[in-house]
């Protein structure tokens, strides 16, 4: 029987990102993940029988390998520090570890297929995904109220993981944009959609990664003549005030106002700049510390709560990596987002008219490195959806341009 791997990997990209809000929408059903987990397990058996080259291109390739090594130790450290969780450790890691790592794959081989198609249709699948998180999803308890600044956020069913999706469809976008694949208009509707969404969220870290993601498209498609600088510089201004505005007129910006407020409590270390962390700053500080207890191999993942008698997670990548996978998880964690880094520096120099693309990409490396500082990244795919992107446009960008070579 022939099998169409291609709307296979499709239908997974699409159900890895849509499957918790249908399920919180209108299922609610399978708390513990077992089904993502055989959806998963059957996504990677039929791309194995299907495909002679998948481990040896896709599933092993660099820098992948170096996340399949972060997963196997996490799951070994685990194994040696305790698992608590409810669910068993063998589900654990499928659903947390492994499910962000197939997805990345998927999207790497994907990517090299045909660039437009899968980036249109991650582009569809995350819009789906936004819709439903501010309408069927959107209608969410108030919560961090405060009675002095009289603020608060209404963050749905999904809490801040809307936005914080919702925004990677500027991401795509942007790299059509760049490819003349769709043109600015649509890109400013959704700039205008994605800030709307993220502003009544009262989400901070995300108009971070909007700005970044944006001024890397900016940088792909500007040139740097007196025209453009006098633009450059009109625009900047028409932000300014727009920023000003949303600071001042909306729950997003009185939450800017607490978060610095709530910094300056939670701080209890010399270090000023960990004020901007808001409420995060208490997580660099505890975390630290149990990170000099446990230096090498750390706690174990999502330990932290058990071990500090905290009710919540560490609300930082970096901390986690830190403190529940120590040095070792750590440096696992840097070689990995090092070898992203490396390879756009690289092509950004090597191919000088794949410029535009490299800057696009950067912004989707840098918005999920921001998002980092206070939210934790290794158990999202659509994360990894990006890195998958990244690397396997880069790849192709290789591979047309040695081509290119070849013939002319």
């Amino acid at each position: 029987m022939k099998i169409n791997l291609q709307k296979i990997n499709y239908f997974y990209i699409a159900f890895v990102i849509l499957w918790l809000p249908i399920n919180l929408a209108f299922l609610n059903i399978d708390g513990k993940g077992r089904i993502p987990a055989i959806i998963t397990t059957l996504v990677l058996i039929l791309n194995t029988l299907h495909d002679n080259q998948f481990y040896k291109k896709h599933f092993l390739a660099r820098p992948f390998y170096l996340w399949l090594i972060w997963i196997i130790y996490n799951g070994i450290n685990l194994l040696i520090k305790g698992f608590n969780h409810e669910t068993s450790l063998g589900l654990y890691i499928i659903t947390t570890l492994f499910i962000p790592y197939l997805s990345m794959i998927i999207s790497y081989k994907e990517i090299q297929r045909d660039k437009t198609k899968f980036l249109n249709f991650t582009v569809v699948i995350l819009v789906i995904f936004s819709l439903l998180s501010v309408t069927v999803l959107g209608k969410g308890e108030l919560t961090d109220s405060d009675a002095n600044l009289e603020v608060q956020r209404v963050s749905g069913k999904l809490g801040n993981i809307g936005p914080l999706i919702s925004l990677f469809i500027l991401f795509f976008l942007s790299l059509l944009y760049i490819i003349k694949k769709k043109r600015l208009e649509t890109l400013i509707i959704f700039t205008i959609y994605i800030i709307g969404v993220v502003a009544l969220s009262g989400t901070r870290k995300a108009i971070g990664a909007v700005m970044l993601i944006l001024l890397a498209s900016y940088l792909a498609k500007i040139k740097f003549t007196f025209k453009n600088i006098l633009a450059t510089i009109f625009i900047s201004l028409v932000l300014s005030f727009g920023y000003n505005y949303v600071m001042e007129n909306t729950a997003l910006g009185v939450r800017f106002e607490k978060g610095i407020a709530d910094g300056q409590k939670a701080n209890t270390s010399n270090i000023e700049a960990l004020n901007f962390l808001g409420d995060r700053a208490f997580f660099y500080i505890d975390g630290w510390m149990i990170f000099t207890e446990n230096p090498l191999s750390g706690i174990g993942l999502e330990n932290y709560t058990s071990v500090s008698k905290n009710n919540y997670r560490l609300h930082t990548e970096y901390i986690v990596q830190l403190t529940e996978t120590g040095l070792i998880g750590t440096s696992l964690f840097f070689l990995f987002n090092f070898s992203i880094g490396k390879r756009l520096i690289s092509t950004w120099k090597k191919y000088k008219n794949r410029r535009s693309e490299v800057w696009g990409l950067s912004g989707g490396f840098l918005a999920i490195l921001f998002l980092g500082l206070t939210a934790w990244t290794y158990s999202f795919p659509h994360y990894f959806i990006v890195f998958g992107v990244i690397i396997g446009f880069l790849e192709t960008i290789r591979r047309e341009e040695e081509r290119n070579e070849i013939l002319y």
